[in-house]
């Protein structure tokens, strides 16, 4: 694929060492930049062996550009469903759920003192606009496997504005139908 005159190509990748170094470098979204490395490699041989995870790359002129990493599990099941199919790692699956959960409500609750309102008259305004609120947790949508999720996206900088997001979504949804 070509876009202005630069070769873009984008592929499926279920290469482990491949997929291991890109989770391992780009990867930066909980639960999976809390992954030590063996329980990153136990991910990684999950994605290879499943048909219903992507990991969709991208490369310009030969150089690694960017990946999508996404599944057809569910929002909610994912992580779930890699905790039960590794359960030999369940130490290493407690240390990634503290840091989710436990360290965050320490560090806020604990370590922190509540930060007061500098200047009421504002929050006071803001309160008086009238905006609407949800009185429930705000979900993007029900824990369906038929449901595709796109769990992140990352472009090398260099690589940036020359259009490859749209090839890698191109190609992911290709991938999944």
């Amino acid at each position: 694929m070509y876009i202005d005159k630069v070769q873009i190509n984008v592929s499926l990748c279920k290469d482990l060492g491949k997929i291991f170094e890109i989770l391992r470098r780009d990867y930066c979204d909980a639960p999976i930049c809390y992954f030590p490395p063996s329980l990153l490699r136990a991910l990684t041989r999950w994605i290879v062996k499943s048909d219903r995870i992507f990991l969709v790359t991208a490369e310009v002129a030969g150089e690694y550009a960017g990946f999508f990493f996404g599944h057809a599990i569910g929002p909610k099941s994912i992580w779930k469903r890699f905790a039960f199919a590794n359960a030999g790692h369940l130490f290493e699956l407690l240390w990634v759920w503290m840091h989710i959960h436990i360290f965050p409500w320490l560090r806020i609750h604990i370590l922190r003192k509540p930060k007061r309102v500098l200047n009421q008259e504002n929050l006071t305004k803001l309160n008086n606009l009238g905006l609407p609120t949800l009185n429930r947790p705000f979900e993007w949508s029900t824990d369906d496997p038929q449901i595709g999720c796109i769990e992140q996206s990352f472009v090398v900088p260099e690589y940036r504005y020359v259009g490859l997001p749209q090839c890698l979504s191109t190609c992911f949804y290709q991938e999944m139908s």
